[in-house]
């Protein structure tokens, strides 16, 4: 067990029995990833989040954590604030001096940080957090959020609508947001000079001069659903998230969205990218954390997540088969339905339910129902009871008339309200008319017979009003209208009974999908209705409908069969719920909130998640882990796993007494393998230890020993002196070389600065406890003494081992060709250099060649061109000096170059001096 100054890691693997929700999460480095929450909830993980320790400190809540590096600072409720300095393996509590609630921590840099929170509370840092100033906001609204360009620009997002800006590190707050924001802000973010801000009741605003001027996002919600947060990875990718969980992201700065698809149902608050692939979203309801590695395509639950889903009956009444529910347009927590003849009312989105009015004093049933967005008095239903007709209320459901009478399908929702202009309402009777009112059902204007016969739904598209479908029966049908229901294409006809619901998105407003009794499916369109394919063939679908904070969550229920389904992947797959009774309507609040009508009452789907938590510490040495030789030198990874820790130490021993010496004194516990340079400790007993860095425990030691072998090297002789050698003759010898170490002997290079001595071999390996030879062959040019270096690269401690090498050249015997051919072209440095008042420039040819060798100035100017025409395969020598060219040459550096070409090519040589086999240029230096 391991306790911290502060806190104090339990050892379990199950849930906190407190109140659930996280509030912010952070990560470094994209593998420590921190959550905090409701009731001192503290999660860590050290894999990203794939799996999850947890601490449980107090019962403040925590609505603030950053990190950088292995510092973390935390805040929350009543005042706490803590901060680590090793990445959680301690804690200490900050002097802030404030007891006022914090609710945003951020730091832009390791040193200067801020704290903000109630009644206008922000607080500053220039030394990490070791001591706290307050500084004056100007406001006494609480402060929800923190975010900085740079230690000097910062924006403060308040709970009253204001947004404060700090160009000077916070020495003056003043606000900058647009004039009659009135919605609690949740978050900010800054990327430069383009800032976005996000609030509740779907509010989002964007300024990209640093906040002189601002536009909102139409976030376009039918339940205007919060916007919890927001992280720009640049001034044009932004993600955005709240609601029931949805996850927006825009690649335009918030021009047009798309929504990604992930397996959470439940209202989420906080969203933190690492780079542009690693990210995290956090819920508010529960102690759960999605994670994507991809960018935001793909969200994963944590490993082990247990997910539960049941339906709960919340009021049990009866009904009418059709759609009773409506969500009140200025309360969006209060939904209604109207069931028979009566009208409850939910103020907790369907926990609860209350009746509130009746449609009519005796018995009858509602098919269809809706409240004014305009006024909230006025409600309009499709009503059965005393025959067939349309009723409207303006006094919130207390007196009732009726504004027109045709009979209507028993089996569906005649009446439908354009979204787009809530005055409008469509009635599709059995009479095959379609009637249009355009001051919320009081009058009616008959639009004509369209050939309709028992119309079971009417929808109308968000934001394209002109666009409208009917959903007919006997048999099934799809029609639809591309001018406000004047004239009418059938679209889809199909085998079954009839099409009981249509549902439409106002944020995909080209996507819908209806519903096909008894058999027949789901039927999706991407086209606004222009063409219709089977989503899924489940047979009695009946209500239909799309999450109103995200369109890629369909929901259906079915007439029959006690079954739900529920796609978050757009329609692609659905996966099924066990329902009671027949399915009346569904209604999709968000993508964590979902209600069904059914036969028996109304339901709400209960999602609940669960995560494992496992705060035991270990660590387990995979590699070394005994019988393995390494050698001297390479590298080789030392592997482990590692949990609930956030560092490793990696030491090593040579045998069972002595001492310990350490590899590495910290490494991330996460990346699971260190590349270890063996070191020149050469022995048969050696063991890795492997620990957490901040207090030794846990460890693991290497199960048995394993081998470091060393190489050694031995030269027998040490020189070579070749003695009197003639011109261009050669003289050959050799030196034997030793390995009496453990490892193999790698000669990597042999090498020598000059051309007149050249080693038999460049690379070669002696095996432990064996020896080999090495020719050397010196072949001098010219009359003088040689001396040189022969340079072996190896694997031993020592590296580089060198071998003087010596010899004379003496005069030829007679005068030819060389004793050697060249194997390739060869340019040589010239000898002496620099030189005084002449020099040798040697070249070997290892075919006859067309040749052009010229001196130039350091200007690119010729000087001389020493040679020019065809010579013969051999080696050639030419001698440089002013005395050649018959003119003085001043001090300086000089450059000759070589062109050779085969004769069938040499024309090239003799035209431009240039060459497709072999150029090279080298430098002289003359020293007067």
């Amino acid at each position: 067990m391991k306790t911290a100054s502060v806190f104090v890691w339990l050892v379990c693997a199950v849930q906190f029995a407190v109140a659930q929700g996280f509030y912010r999460v952070h990560s470094p480095n994209g593998s420590d990833v921190w959550a905090v929450g409701k009731q001192g909830a503290i999660w860590h993980s050290l894999d990203g989040g794939l799996t999850w320790s947890a601490v449980q400190q107090g019962t403040q809540s925590f609505r603030g954590v950053t990190t950088r590096g292995t510092l973390v600072w935390i805040v929350g409720d009543g005042g706490t604030a803590y901060r680590s300095t090793n990445a959680g393996g301690s804690w200490s509590a900050m002097p802030t001096g404030s007891v006022q609630g914090f609710r945003a921590v951020a730091f832009p840099t390791g040193t200067h940080g801020w704290i903000a929170g109630e009644f206008g509370t922000i607080l500053k840092t220039t030394d990490g957090g070791l001591s706290w100033a307050a500084q004056q906001s100007g406001t006494l609204e609480h402060v929800n959020a923190l975010a900085f360009a740079d230690v000097m620009q910062g924006y403060a997002a308040c709970e009253s609508g204001t947004l404060l800006k700090t160009t000077d590190g916070g020495a003056t707050w003043n606000p900058t947001g647009g004039a009659g924001w009135q919605a609690r802000l949740t978050a900010v973010a800054v990327r430069g000079q383009t800032v976005m801000v996000t609030g509740l009741d779907a509010f989002c605003a964007k300024s990209t001069n640093g906040g002189a001027s601002w536009t909102l996002l139409n976030f376009n919600t039918d339940s205007r659903s919060d916007v919890n947060g927001v992280f720009m990875l640049d001034e044009q990718r932004a993600f955005f998230i709240g609601g029931g969980g949805y996850i927006r992201r825009s690649t335009n700065a918030g021009a047009t969205f798309t929504w990604a698809m992930h397996p959470l149902h439940a209202p989420v608050s906080d969203v933190f990218f690492y780079d542009s692939l690693r990210a995290w979203v956090c819920s508010e309801k529960f102690n759960v954390v999605l994670r994507t590695t991809d960018g935001g395509t793909t969200w994963l639950l944590p490993q082990g997540t247990t997910v539960n889903v049941t339906w709960q009956q919340k009021l049990s009444a009866g009904g009418a088969i059709g759609m009773g529910m409506a969500i009140n347009p200025w309360d969006k927590n209060k939904i209604y339905v109207a069931l028979g003849r009566f009208i409850y009312m939910s103020a907790d989105r369907g926990e609860t339910w209350v009746q509130t009015s009746t449609i009519a004093p005796t018995s009858g049933s509602t098919h269809s129902f809706y409240i004014s967005p305009k006024d909230t008095n006025v409600y309009v239903a499709a009503f059965t009871g005393g025959g067939d007709h349309i009723r409207q209320s303006k006094d919130r459901g207390r007196t009732w008339i009726t504004t027109i009478s045709r009979a209507f399908s028993a089996f569906g929702m005649p009446l439908e309200m354009d979204g787009s202009h809530p005055d409008t309402l469509y009635f599709a009777p059995e009479d095959g008319h379609v009637y249009r009112s355009t001051d919320f059902g009081s009058n009616w204007t008959d639009l004509g017979p369209k050939g309709f016969t028992s119309p079971c739904d009417i929808a109308v598209v968000r934001d394209s009003a002109n666009i409208v479908y009917v959903g007919d029966s006997g048999p099934s049908r799809i029609s639809r209208s591309t001018d406000g229901g004047q004239t009418w294409s059938l679209i889809y006809n199909g085998s079954s009974s009839e099409i009981p619901t249509i549902a439409v998105s106002s944020l995909y407003n080209h996507v819908g999908y209806a519903t096909s009794w008894g058999s027949g499916g789901v039927q999706k369109t991407v086209n606004y209705g222009a063409g219709w394919t089977q989503a899924t063939s489940t047979g009695s679908a009946w209500g239909v409908d799309i999450a109103k904070d995200d369109p890629n969550v369909v929901m259906f229920g079915v007439y029959g069969g006690g079954q739900s389904y529920l796609s978050t992947n757009a329609g692609s797959t659905f996966t099924s719920a066990a329902l009671s009774g027949s399915n009346y309507g569904i209604l999709a609040y968000d993508r964590a909130t979902f209600i069904a009508e059914q036969s028996g009452g109304m339901y709400k789907l209960a999602i609940t998640y669960i995560v494992p938590t496992n705060n035991q510490q270990t660590v387990g040495l995979i590699a070394p882990n005994g019988g393995e030789s390494w050698n001297y030198g390479s590298v080789r990874n030392i592997t482990w796993v590692a949990s609930n820790f956030t560092d490793v130490r990696i030491e090593y021993r040579t045998s069972p007494t002595s001492a310990w010496q350490t590899i590495a004194a910290s490494v991330p516990a996460a990346a699971g393998f260190y590349a270890w340079t063996i070191p020149n400790d050469p022995t048969t007993q050696a063991r890795v230890r492997i620990s957490d860095a901040s207090d030794g425990t846990p460890s693991d030691t290497s199960d048995g020993p394993f081998s470091i072998t060393v190489p050694s090297i031995a030269l027998t002789p040490t020189s070579l002196a070749f003695g009197d050698v003639r011109v261009n003759q050669t003289r050959r010898d050799t030196v034997r070389i030793s390995n009496s170490g453990t490892a193999p002997l790698v000669v990597s290079s042999a090498t020598t600065q000059t051309s007149y001595f050249a080693a038999g071999r460049t690379s070669f390996t002696i095996p432990p406890g064996t020896s080999d030879t090495l020719g050397v062959t010196f072949m001098p040019t010219a009359v003088q003494n040689y001396a040189d270096t022969l340079r072996l690269a190896t694997n031993t401690p020592s590296g580089v081992v060198s071998i003087p090498l010596s010899g004379t050249g003496i005069p030829p015997t007679s005068v030819g060709q060389p004793f050697t051919l060249p194997t390739s072209y060869v340019l040589e440095q010239n000898f002496p250099n620099p030189f005084n008042p002449s020099t040798t420039i040697r070249y070997g040819l290892p075919q006859e060649s067309v040749v052009r060798l010229s001196v130039f100035n350091a200007l690119g100017q010729e000087v001389v061109q020493l040679v020019n025409g065809v010579q013969e395969a051999g080696w050639h020598v030419v001698e440089f000096s002013s005395s050649r060219i018959g003119k003085e040459v001043a001090s300086g550096v000089y450059y000759y170059r070589l062109s050779a070409a085969l004769t069938d090519r040499g024309d090239l040589v003799q035209k431009n001096g240039h060459a497709r086999d072999f150029v090279k240029t080298m430098k002289l230096v003359l020293i007067k």
